[in-house]
Parts: C-alpha cells; sequence; structure tokens
C-alpha cells in the first residue's frame, strides 16, 4: 500500500494477491469438509445397518420365528423382512455403497428364533474408500463391526 499525498488505498495487485490467497484457503478447506461430511454419512449409515441387523436378530428370538435383512445393492438400500414378508426399507446415504455382502449364495442373512445365523458379512464404503464391515459370527448370530 502506498500511503503519498491524497492517494490512499491498496492497488490492483496488492488485491489481486489477497484474493488468491483467499479463494486457494477455501478450496483446501472445501476439500477437507467434504471428506469429513463423508466419512460421518458412512459411520451414520454403519451404525444403521448394525442396528437394523440387532433388531432382526432380537424380534426372531423374541417372537420366535424367522426375521433377517436383505441387502440390496443395485438401489443401496436393506429391508428388515419377516418370514418372507417385507416390513422396513432403509436407504444408504448418498454416497455410501456397498462394496461387499457375503452370505453364502444371497445377499440376505436370517436369524432363527435361536438368534443364530449363517455367517457372513456387508461392507460398505464411501467416494474416499473408507469402509467398515459388518460381521455375522457363525453359530451364535453375534453381530460386530470393523
Amino acid at each position: 500500500m502506498h500511503l503519498t499525498g491524497k492517494n490512499k488505498g491498496f492497488t490492483i495487485l496488492e488485491l489481486m494477491v489477497t484474493i488468491s490467497i483467499f479463494f486457494l484457503i477455501v478450496s483446501f478447506s472445501n476439500y477437507g469438509i467434504n471428506g469429513w461430511v463423508s466419512k460421518i454419512k458412512l459411520e451414520s449409515d454403519m451404525r444403521a445397518v448394525y442396528t437394523q441387523l440387532l433388531k432382526a436378530r432380537q424380534l426372531a428370538i423374541i417372537n420366535q420365528i424367522n426375521y433377517g435383512i436383505k441387502f440390496e445393492p443395485q438401489n443401496d438400500s436393506y429391508i428388515l423382512i419377516k418370514e418372507e414378508t417385507e416390513l422396513e426399507i432403509k436407504k444408504l446415504n448418498e454416497g455410501i455403497k456397498y462394496s461387499r455382502i457375503s452370505f453364502g449364495d444371497s445377499n440376505q442373512v436370517t436369524f432363527t428364533p435361536l438368534g443364530t445365523a449363517r455367517s457372513g458379512h456387508v461392507k460398505i464404503k464411501n467416494t474416499y474408500s473408507d469402509s467398515y464391515k459388518l460381521i455375522v459370527a457363525p453359530h451364535t448370530g453375534r453381530i460386530r463391526y470393523e
């Protein structure tokens, strides 16, 4: 800034440098925020699927009939089922996808009245390649994530 006589103010070059620095800072922070939001969405969906798996297992034990979760990767959703009847359909957040579903030869895990299920896992990921794996243990039907 030059302070000579009546000419007080910033030069065009000083303004351009300041604005350029500002936009660089904003663009870098935006990238970090998007990654952070994507990770939060992934964790939210992991907890939602985990809760539905627990719910299906508990309902099977309480009502003494088979309940399960059917995963539909083509539309990023999962369905709580009772025997063959669909009860609740839930959708994953935008940007969250199934990367692997492994419950034998189907995309479905079914809990028996004893709370047991065929072992398998489902893996969900976001666009930044962060992922969670939900695992149903053999014989016990215990559900955990990693």
